[in-house]
C-alpha cells in the first residue's frame, strides 16, 4: 500500500467524498469533482508517479501553474489540499512527465482519426 499510515482508520467513502470536494478538475472544458474510481491504466500511472492533479480555484482556474499538484508531505494525510502558497509542503513528481504531450480522451480520439486519414502517415509501400 502506498500510504500505510493513512489507511489506518480511514474509510474509502469519506476519503472519496473529501477528494471530490477538494479537487475539482476540468474534464472536456467543464469543472467536475475528481473521481479516482474511473482512472485507466495510464491515468493511474501518472497519478501515482506525479500526484494529485492541480485542482481548480474558486474562479475555475488551475490553482497552480503545473498540471500535477503532487501529494501533501503530511504522511498522515497525503491527500490534503494545501494552500497554493504552501507549495513547498507538496511532494515532487517521481517522474518528470512532459505535460505538453497529455491529451484528453476526446483529443486523442480526434488525433487518431486524423492520423488514420492523413496521407503522410500512410504505411510505406
Amino acid at each position: 500500500m502506498a500510504y500505510p499510515r493513512f489507511a489506518r482508520g480511514a474509510d474509502y467513502s469519506s476519503l472519496k467524498a473529501r477528494i471530490a470536494r477538494d479537487y475539482r478538475v476540468k474534464v472536456n472544458g467543464r469543472a467536475q469533482p475528481l473521481n479516482l474510481d474511473h482512472l485507466d491504466q495510464a491515468e493511474a500511472l501518472v497519478f501515482w508517479m506525479g500526484g494529485m492533479p492541480t485542482p481548480l480555484d474558486a474562479t475555475g482556474n488551475p490553482a497552480a501553474s503545473t498540471k500535477l499538484f503532487g501529494f501533501s508531505n503530511d504522511k498522515a494525510n497525503p491527500f490534503k489540499r494545501d494552500a497554493v502558497a504552501a507549495r513547498s509542503d507538496r511532494t515532487i513528481p517521481h517522474y518528470d512527465f512532459d505535460e505538453g504531450r497529455w491529451l484528453t480522451y476526446a483529443e486523442a480520439e480526434a488525433g487518431l482519426a486524423a492520423k488514420a486519414t492523413s496521407p503522410e502517415d500512410a504505411p510505406a509501400q
